[in-house]
């Protein structure tokens, strides 16, 4: 069978890095005009309210750890290749993996596979994390792999 790596969300991470950088700008300008507003310093450049300095660095902080959790979602995958299956989604602490001549029993339920090893340890796949077109990417790789173990 074909190999395949499927990340699970795709992010833009150059457009989140930029994005990344324009909150610390962001925050940097309301500490900064903060600054200046509390102490007795006049600099034209900062002469706004005090609610908008405010506003700019709560908005650069929120942004920032928004982008930071959205960075997150890059390590959430499902791969295989001839050998084993390995996979890591949100609820799974660290990346999971089984070979696929341990197999013992496959089912397929809904958006659930079930995976039933010859140790007697069950794994389950749910395929809810992943978007439509590859869910069914996915599904069909099994679907395969289900004929192939009858």
């Amino acid at each position: 069978m074909k190999e395949a790596y499927i990340q699970l969300y795709n992010r833009n991470e150059k457009s989140i890095k930029i994005l990344m950088a324009l909150s610390i700008l962001l925050f940097t300008i309301g500490t900064i005009g903060l600054i200046f507003r509390l102490s007795s310093w006049n600099m034209q450049l900062f002469e706004i309210s005090l609610w908008q300095n405010l506003y700019l660095i709560f908005q650069g902080i929120t942004t920032f750890f928004i982008l930071k959790s959205s960075l997150k979602f890059k390590r959430f995958f499902i791969s295989w290749n001839n050998y084993e299956i390995s996979y890591h989604f949100p609820k799974n602490k660290h990346p999971e993996k089984f070979r696929i001549d341990e197999i013992k029993a496959l089912k397929i339920v809904g958006n659930e596979i079930n995976v039933l090893l010859k140790s007697d340890e069950s794994k389950t796949i749910n395929l809810n994390y992943a978007f439509i077109p590859k869910r069914n990417f996915i599904r069909e790789y099994f679907e395969t792999l289900e004929m192939n173990l009858a």
